[in-house]
């Protein structure tokens, strides 16, 4: 063997090390051959007296300092080959079976994906579940852990139907058609699939880090839990719930973090984690029914909480338009000017005024001018808690307008003519569909607590039981509401609390065909 082939060989047989070490090896061979050369051997012996190339390239690797981890890894030559076998094996399949075989097996194949679709009912069931678990909490908190529970449900529905379907679909006909591996020869496809797999572990780096965010959240929230706790505050179906969610996020973490590092997950252990993860989430929404069955939910903050009143005086003439979400007008005959009023609750926040002049359109604004904590506030709240008792905190604040009776018609003109354009938001009667879930009686002798969804939307609100006399759990209604606003914040918890109801209807429309108007052709 001449000693160009002798290198070849060793270069090709040491492809794992690095560019640098090989190199280095190669270079050292190189002058040890020449030497021997110089010393009388002749090439072929000098190749020879080495050994073996293939014998040579074993025992350098054992002792080699840097190898190509990331250029060949194992699992990802495992996956390579799993995708390639897979598919030489479907091939092999197809290619002895008859026609109508095939066809049997593409409604056996139809059937299977109908039965894991009909797994899907109890996904809806448990969904709905939650819907009704989290009408406690005041918006916008019910929608972000609705959401969050809904991803739950979603991606373990999502998960088990893949590794079911793959399961059945290997067992039930590929597992007659193993091939032998002299068979599946390796082509230029699994450089393609590494390229893929680098794709995905560069996308998972990004997703791990977004998780140990939401990890660290629901950690924050779970020692909030744990002080509410100890405070006396027993919710305990949503503790459960926190904690399972924080469970969640430490299964996707393990996964991900162990594809990024090519450490093969145990599927056994995978598997026991998602079944104690559905007991978990499971026993947490049964429990936190109970604790929805005896919490009542105040559609207002509490009466200990006093408003804070900003006041700004305006001038006006006939052309003013004053744009903004406004609440009431208030007749008083001494008031030459125009005075806003800007009624809000104090908790936790401080506001300021933000009025500014375009034309003859006078915006009437507001800001956040500070954000503070205040003991206070903070130990009612844990005892409101503690009696089974939820509260809606208004942030945004009420606009009233003072001033004499001329200047009000005045007002209320210049805005009727404003928002009888199309351009514009339209603002006065309009008609909004919502699902009854719940009704609960209150303290208050008046009142019940209703519990309403549409869409994706969900809430409780404090309806005067002389107007929700005729609605009933299970059924739709169409509830017409009145305004004065210059707009009409589409939330739930603000059309009640900001609107007035006139009238509710039961509806047997279909859900295509629910009215949910943002504007309203009549200003008052």
């Amino acid at each position: 063997m001449k000693k160009r082939t002798f290198l070849k060989k060793l270069k090709e047989n040491l492809y794992e090390l690095s560019d640098e070490e090989l190199n280095d090896i190669l270079d050292d061979y190189d002058k040890l051959i020449t030497d021997k050369i110089k010393n009388g051997m002749s090439e072929e012996d000098a190749v020879k007296s080495f050994g073996d190339p293939s014998w040579l390239s074993e025992e350098l690797l054992k002792t080699a300092k840097s190898v190509k981890k990331n250029k060949n890894s194992e699992v990802i030559d495992i996956f390579s080959e799993k995708i390639r076998t897979t598919y030489h094996k479907i091939i092999n399949m197809v290619a002895t079976k008859t026609p109508k075989e095939i066809l049997r097996m593409v409604v056996e194949i139809f059937l299977i994906l109908l039965l894991i679709s009909f797994c899907y009912y109890p996904v809806s069931f448990l969904s709905e579940l939650g819907k009704n678990v989290f009408n406690i909490l005041p918006s916008p908190f019910n929608r972000f852990f609705y959401y969050i529970w809904n991803v739950v449900l979603e991606f373990s529905y999502f998960y088990l139907s893949i590794y079911s379907f793959i399961k059945i679909f290997d067992a039930r006909y590929l597992k007659s058609y193993d091939l032998p591996n002299d068979k599946i020869k390796k082509d230029e496809n699994s450089v393609i699939l590494k390229y893929i797999v680098f794709i995905l572990k560069l996308f998972s780096s990004v997703l791990i880090f977004g998780i140990s965010i939401y990890c660290f959240v629901i950690f924050i929230i779970l020692m909030l839990c744990l002080y509410l706790l100890i405070h006396g505050v027993t919710y305990f179906g949503i503790y459960i719930i926190m904690f399972a969610l924080l469970y969640l996020g430490i299964i996707l973490f393990i996964l991900l973090y162990n594809f990024i590092i090519d450490k093969p997950n145990n599927g056994i252990k995978l598997i026991i984690r998602i079944v104690i993860l559905i007991v978990l989430l499971v026993v947490g929404v049964f429990i936190s029914t109970y604790d929805v069955e005896n919490t009542e939910f105040v559609n207002g903050p509490p009466k200990y909480i006093k408003t804070d009143v900003l006041t700004e005086e305006l001038t006006m003439d006939k052309n003013t338009v004053f744009v903004a979400n406004i609440a009431d007008f208030i007749v008083d005959e001494e008031e030459e000017n125009v005075k806003v009023l800007y009624e809000y609750y104090p908790v936790g926040t401080m506001m300021a005024t933000d009025i500014y002049k375009e034309g003859n359109f006078v915006h009437l604004g507001y800001k956040i001018k500070n954000i503070y904590y205040k003991n206070l506030y903070l130990k009612q709240l844990i005892k409101d808690l503690s009696e089974k008792k939820v509260y809606n905190y208004y942030i945004e604040p009420t606009i009233k307008i003072v001033s004499n009776s001329d200047n009000i018609n005045i007002i209320k003109k210049n805005r009727q003519k404003y928002y009888s354009e199309a351009k514009n938001y339209f603002s006065c009667e309009f008609t909004r569909t919502y699902y009854v879930d719940l009704i609960k009686a209150t303290k208050e002798e008046d009142y019940v607590n209703v519990a309403l969804s549409s869409n994706d939307e969900l809430g409780t609100v404090k309806l005067k039981k002389s107007i929700a006399k005729d609605i009933m759990v299970g059924s739709y209604y169409e509830f017409h509401f009145k305004t004065y606003q210059a707009y009409i914040d589409t939330s739930l918890d603000s059309i009640f609390s900001e609107n007035e109801i006139s009238s509710i209807n039961i509806t047997n429309k279909d859900s295509k065909d629910f009215i949910n108007e943002d504007t309203c052709s009549i200003f008052y």
